[in-house]
């Protein structure tokens, strides 16, 4: 594997590992989407 390669794995693992915290963060607490079109409700859509 080039160094390259490596480097982007590890990004990937980063970006996956919070990913996941986020995601549980925000299952744990309450929080509000404000938005001025329908673009919030397909956000509360893909999260929920």
């Amino acid at each position: 594997m080039t160094i390259e390669g490596l480097r982007l794995k590890l990004l990937e693992i980063r970006r996956k590992s919070l990913a996941d915290y986020r995601r549980n963060k925000i299952n744990k607490s309450r929080f509000t989407i404000i938005s001025n079109n329908c673009w919030g409700e397909n956000v509360m859509k893909a999260i929920i």
